[in-house]
């Protein structure tokens, strides 16, 4: 078992491709072997020209196109505190930071196109708490703050700086779906909001129009699903562009202005679509593959011509780097990794289907069965995605396709809270509203029962992040419903969670779950330490000791006390590992933890 599982999880993957050296080379990031590392190829001959290794999780990659210089931000030391890189052509080793603050988390902006070459990037270095907005001169390395923040979470918008370097567009986050847009002006630093009144929406990826006045963004405001406006800095008015009944997800405009191309999210299915910009009419472009386009990362036209650098993946194609040419109504896969040690044909594919909750709110999830069994009850696993503000979709899992292979069918619900539906769907678990998500994951469960898609008595849970403080939640809440129950990197007290975790995260999620100041009864009622004492199903606990989302100590003490009270409770705590696995022996022996834990309990006999 150790081995086929650890080759389904080195399964290679390639993705964030960025244009170089004016549209002759693209670089890319690829996971090889569970080594991350960045490949620069050259796109007339499809050769890798350079590999580069870096030891550590790799936060997307920066370029200004027209050289082959690259920056990236990577997280070394895993306590998600990312220093940023910078990478030449022809370089044959990740150097020290460029920006180093090993105490602080930096954020890649924009690279300032102007005789002596800066970098904007944010940093909450001055504070801890909240992020400035810096600027750095590369070739001297002197940093100075160009605006200082002290009220509200700033990030950067992809796609925020104007052609003429003049103007920076960023995000002044409220949370994680109300943001405000805000206009910098670099010459006198400035700040404009782009909606007078600071009414928050949720806003993506911006390109702007080559005469520096206008910019196209991804924004729901005002409306249901995330669409295209157009802004006019002059004016101030906005024009919507592009607005179908499924959010649009990312956004990229050609070099001269005469091509949109968008991304929509249809039920978890994301298609391209590409707009003539000045007929304001849709083109008929060449057959894509159906599955997942730059869901993690982006898309990005050439410096010249009309080519488009995407992603994409789907649950039987690890994800790979693809380009479309809208000049030769062509589309064509650039990199191949995946799966040589593994028969694809044997992969499993997902069925869409729906349930209804117990208030009627109909709930989508998809349903994976192995193959040529898929008419027969099975036990299976309920996966929570996490978030909250994630969607489950059905992009190349490895790991999950071992579970299948080993005769599980997997449910992955959207669950309300997820995004892909609409905002209204968004906010059905704000706070105090979060209990009937647990009532939705039971009433999952008895759906599957009653649709003889489950064997009797054969139902696991399992989630990681909010997916496991779910899943947590519904095993105590709901003891009777299942076989067992993985918890991995979840919250178990909200108010903890809130108190402990990195300053700059408290006030984004309190906005979600709670305030500490006038919300703890809720928070205390939506917590799951409370009703331990009903938890029937065996649990297997895992944790990073290093975790600065959800602090370790309080897993520690929530599995201390389960023991004293008897309960059937697995656990492991990885050393210098936080939220996420990085080691590539911790990712293998946490898998096998959980594929043993579940063979071993769905298995027995009820």
């Amino acid at each position: 078992m150790a081995d086929l599982l650890e080759a389904y999880l080195k399964i290679d993957t390639c993705s964030f491709p960025v244009w170089l050296d004016n549209g002759r080379m693209i670089a890319f990031i690829a996971n090889c072997c569970n080594q991350t590392q960045i490949h620069l190829m050259d796109i007339r001959d499809h050769s890798i020209l350079h590999t580069v290794t870096v030891n550590a999780k790799i936060t997307g990659l920066l370029s200004a196109a027209v050289d082959r210089m690259l920056f990236f931000c990577a997280d070394t030391a895993n306590r998600e505190n990312e220093q940023i890189y910078q990478l030449q052509c022809g370089q044959e080793t990740m150097e020290k930071p460029l920006i180093e603050t090993p105490a602080a988390k930096c954020t890649l902006c924009s690279v300032l196109r102007q005789e002596e070459r800066k970098l904007v990037y944010f940093s909450n270095q001055r504070s801890g708490r909240y992020f400035d907005l810096w600027l750095q001169n590369i070739a001297t390395g002197e940093s100075e703050i160009l605006l200082q923040n002290d009220e509200a979470f700033l990030e950067p918008i992809y796609g925020g700086l104007s052609p003429q370097n003049n103007a920076l567009l960023y995000l002044r986050s409220l949370s994680p779906s109300q943001k405000q847009l805000m206009l910098l002006e670099l010459k006198d630093r400035t700040v404009h909001p782009t909606i007078s009144d600071l009414t928050s929406a949720r806003f993506d990826d911006a390109a702007w129009l080559a005469d520096g006045r206008r910019f196209y963004v991804i924004t729901d405001f005002e409306r249901e699903y995330s669409h295209v406006r157009c802004y006019d800095t002059v004016t101030h008015q906005w024009e919507i562009v592009y607005s179908p009944q499924n959010d649009v997800t990312r956004l990229a405009l050609s070099a001269d202005n005469h091509y949109i191309a968008m991304v929509v999210n249809e039920g978890g299915w994301f298609t391209m679509h590409v707009m003539d910009a000045e007929k304001k009419e849709m083109i008929a472009l060449p057959p894509l593959p159906g599955g997942v386009i730059s869901y993690f990362d982006h898309i990005a036209f050439s410096p010249q011509g009309h080519q488009l650098l995407f992603s994409f993946s789907s649950s039987t194609m690890p994800e790979n780097v693809w380009m479309l040419d809208l000049d030769n109504s062509d589309v064509r896969q650039l990199t191949f990794a995946g799966t040589d040690c593994l028969p694809s044909v044997s992969f499993a594919e997902p069925q869409l289907c729906s349930f209804v909750s117990h208030d009627g709110l109909t709930i989508p999830y998809w349903l994976y069965r192995p193959r040529e069994m898929e008419d027969r009850p099975l036990p299976v696993i309920i996966r929570i995605h996490g978030g909250p503000e994630g969607q489950s979709i059905p992009y190349f899992e490895g790991w999950i396709q071992y579970l299948i292979q080993s005769g599980f069918a997997i449910a992955d619900p959207n669950i309300r809270g997820s995004i892909g539906y609409g905002k209204t769907y968004e906010h059905l678990d704000d706070k105090a509203l979060r209990h009937n998500v647990f009532q939705d994951i039971a009433c999952l469960a008895r759906h599957l029962y009653d649709t003889d898609t489950a064997l009797p008595g054969k139902i696991a849970l399992m989630g990681k992040s909010y997916g496991g403080y779910v899943a947590l939640n519904c095993a105590v809440r709901y003891p009777s419903l299942w076989r067992c129950v993985v918890f991995q990197s979840g919250m178990n007290d909200l108010a903890n969670f809130l108190r402990g975790t990195a300053p700059f995260r408290r006030a984004i999620r309190e906005a979600e779950y709670g305030s500490l100041d006038t919300d703890e009864a809720v928070l205390r009622s939506l917590s799951p330490l409370g009703y331990l004492r009903q938890l029937k199903a065996p649990l297997l606990v895992l944790h990073g000791m290093n975790d600065t989302r959800v602090p370790a100590a309080d897993i520690i003490r929530m599995v201390n006390q389960m023991i004293a009270d008897g309960k059937e409770v697995q656990y492991c705590y990885f050393d210098k590992e936080g939220h996420t696995l990085r080691d590539p022996a911790s990712i293998v022996h946490c898998y096998t933890l959980i594929s043993v834990f579940l063979l071993q309990q769905m298995t027995k006999e009820t």
